[in-house]
């Protein structure tokens, strides 16, 4: 089940090159948490810049923050930080983050609060079967699928940069219908790859 965008090819010709960024920024006296909580005080700005139209400057900001979410766990692996709690919170500041965005999209007046919400629960519900699926059924890692956050992100932010030019059209919700089918399929794909999980072990007390 390969993304549409990033293969685990590349996904770890990613991690190689984030690590490096990631040495840069212990050098730099830089922690992951402050990363994290940086890049979550971004995505409070972009909602407002999106909120209050300011498409241009909201784009960069996001860009930013979505950046400084990405580095958080480069930066943790090379100052051999890594640990279950910064691992939870680097996952919920991914989905703050996210409905932060929705928020500023919603406020806007560029989407209907009727496809906002379904996006928002399309971006929430593949996260929270990966967690119970990694957490509670055992399955060792769970981030499969057509689309992660790199596929959410490019698709809203050609969203946003066609909706300044072509609002008319309203890009944008379509973007976010877009994205909101995607996350359905991928929550499908995560159900049945954990099943497979499921049916691939030995029956254990308390397992249905």
């Amino acid at each position: 089940m390969e993304r549409l965008l990033l293969s685990r090819e590349g996904r770890r010709r990613y991690e190689a090159s984030a690590a490096g960024i990631g040495r840069l920024c212990v050098r730099l006296g830089l922690t992951a948490s402050a990363l994290t909580l940086v890049s979550v005080l971004l995505a409070v700005l972009t909602a407002f810049l999106l909120a209050t139209e300011r498409f241009g400057w909201a784009l960069l900001v996001g860009l930013l923050s979505s950046l400084l979410d990405m580095l958080d766990g480069a930066t943790a692996r090379a100052a051999g930080t890594q640990s279950g709690y910064g691992t939870l919170l680097d996952r919920a500041a991914d989905r703050l983050n996210e409905m932060l965005f929705l928020l500023g999209f919603l406020l806007s007046g560029h989407a209907r609060p009727a496809i906002v919400l379904v996006a928002l629960f399309a971006l929430l519900f593949p996260s929270y079967v990966r967690a119970v699926a990694e957490s509670v059924a055992g399955v060792p890692d769970c981030e499969v699928g057509l689309a992660g956050r790199l596929e959410k992100l490019v698709l809203l932010t050609a969203g946003l940069l066609v909706e300044m030019v072509l609002p008319a059209y309203r890009p944008l919700e379509w973007s976010l219908i877009l994205v909101s089918a995607l996350g359905l399929v991928t929550s499908v794909q995560r159900l049945w790859h954990a099943r497979r999980h499921h049916l691939g072990q030995p029956p254990q007390e308390g397992r249905r």
